[in-house]
């Protein structure tokens, strides 16, 4: 996974955060929203852009989409 440093890669993070919240609040579903507001924290958190943060975003964005996986029904 490419490191995340400097404010472009801030800027794309904060976009994805954004549009996260986004999908979340128009899906009307309220596991969804908070699976996707969880994670939008992640990504805006100040430590985002630190080196070692890649990982932990990655981590964070496989736990979330699990739970989600497992909240429709798929195992």
């Amino acid at each position: 996974m490419p490191q995340l440093t400097g404010e472009p890669a801030k800027k794309q993070l904060d976009e994805a955060a954004a549009r996260l919240q986004e999908i979340g609040l128009k899906s009307g579903d309220s596991t969804l929203n908070e699976i996707l507001s969880g994670l939008a924290s992640t990504y805006k958190s100040p430590e985002a852009t630190d080196k070692a943060a890649a990982e932990k975003l990655r981590a964070s964005t496989i736990s979330s989409f699990q739970v989600l996986s497992r909240a429709c029904g798929n195992t």
